[in-house]
């Protein structure tokens, strides 16, 4: 028996398998992370061809088969992949927020909250974000927010408030300027204990 399911999600990595399908690494907001295939997505003739991109946010619909996903149908809400296209220094620091969560996080168990960092950092990243220096401030936020958010980093007094949610504004990179250190600090610390 096959079971439907549809959820929203960023897509996390792709690569080619078989003769024409891509599998895809999704970061769903109902699942947690998975892995799905879709299949015949290089032909010429598929209609999700352009609609799956790295760092596009999508709503899809996946098909449970014998221990593995389908992709059958998928609309996009942003491309955000295509808006960071022309800055590199953006797409490096998001590039290494979703190595740390695909290192961090296994298996598809439903993480909402981290979703939802995830979603309005690369958000605000692709939107608001003009300077480097905000740049170099929301990857700090995000990085703390994922670390936090899987338990990694606690709740102290000097940062909590940066904690309250996922959501990302400028007040809050500007106050990120004023604990920037001792966030990084933090922040280096606890991934020195993930990596001993």
């Amino acid at each position: 028996m096959y079971t439907k399911i549809h959820t929203e999600g960023i897509i996390l990595k792709k690569h080619d398998t078989g003769e024409a399908d891509h599998m895809y690494r999704i970061f769903t907001k109902d699942l947690g992370v998975i892995y799905a295939r879709a299949r015949g997505i290089r032909k010429m003739t598929s209609k999700l061809r352009h609609t799956l991109q790295v760092f596009s946010h999508i709503e899809c619909s996946l098909i449970q088969g014998k221990g593995s996903l389908q992709l059958t149908n998928a609309e996009v809400y942003e491309h955000f992949g295509s808006l960071l296209a022309p800055h590199k220094d953006k797409r490096e620091r998001l590039g290494r927020i979703v190595a740390l969560i695909q290192k961090l996080v296994s298996g598809n168990e439903a993480q909402e909250n981290l979703y939802m960092t995830l979603k309005e950092g690369v958000t605000h990243m692709t939107h608001h974000t003009t300077t480097e220096e905000e740049a170099r401030r929301l990857e700090a936020l995000l990085v703390l927010r994922v670390l936090h958010t899987l338990g990694y980093v606690g709740n102290p007094d000097w940062f909590g408030y940066l904690l309250g949610g996922p959501y990302v504004s400028d007040m809050i990179l500007g106050e990120m300027g004023r604990v920037e250190t001792r966030v990084v600090r933090e922040v280096n610390r606890s991934l020195r204990t993930i990596h001993t």
